[in-house]
C-alpha cells in the first residue's frame, strides 16, 4: 500500500526473486494499491469558485481513493466557496485528507547590492532604499551611523 502522497504516482508491488547457483534474476510484480489523488485547482478571477472546484473534482475517479484538494483563488472569492455542495461530490473517496487554500509565495525583496568597496554611509543608503519601511527613518539612521563612525575613528583598536 501507499503510505503518503509522496508515493502517489509510484507503482506498488513485490519482487519475485529466482536465486540459482550461477545466476539470480528478479521480476517486479505490480499489485493493485489504493490510489492517492491530489487535486490542485486554480480558480480564475470572476469564476464561481464552488462550480469550478466541483468541475475539477468531477473530472477524477475518486472511488476508494485517498484525496487531498488544494485551490488557489482571488482573495475576494474565499467566502463564496460552498462546502455544503463540495463535500457530497467527495463521498466516493475512501478518505479526504485536506481541502485547503494553497499558500501564496512570499514576495521577496531584492537585496541592495552592497560591497566592501562602498563607504559606510553609501552602503547604509543603498540598504535603506531597498527596505521601504526604513525610508522614513533615513535621515535619523544616517545621523546615528555618522555618530558611530566618528566614535569608532576616535577609538582605534
Amino acid at each position: 500500500e501507499r503510505i503518503n502522497f509522496g508515493e502517489e504516482k509510484e507503482d506498488k508491488g513485490f519482487c519475485l526473486v529466482n536465486i540459482e547457483k550461477v545466476k539470480t534474476t528478479y521480476e517486479f510484480i505490480p499489485v493493485p494499491a489504493r490510489r492517492f489523488i491530489t487535486i490542485d485547482s486554480v480558480i480564475p478571477q470572476g469564476e464561481d469558485p464552488t462550480i469550478t472546484l466541483l468541475h475539477e473534482i468531477e473530472s477524477h475517479d475518486l472511488a476508494d481513493a485517498i484525496v487531498r484538494i488544494f485551490y488557489t483563488m482571488p482573495t475576494e472569492g474565499i467566502d463564496s466557496l460552498d462546502f455544503n455542495k463540495i463535500n457530497p461530490a467527495l463521498e466516493e473517496a475512501f478518505l479526504v485528507t485536506t481541502i485547503s487554500e494553497k499558500a501564496k509565495p512570499l514576495e521577496r525583496t531584492q537585496r541592495a547590492e552592497i560591497s566592501e568597496n562602498l563607504g559606510m554611509l553609501e552602503a547604509l543608503d543603498k540598504y535603506i532604499q531597498s527596505s521601504p519601511e526604513l525610508i522614513p527613518l533615513s535621515n535619523e539612521l544616517k545621523f546615528k551611523a555618522g555618530e558611530l563612525e566618528r566614535e569608532l575613528a576616535n577609538h582605534p583598536a
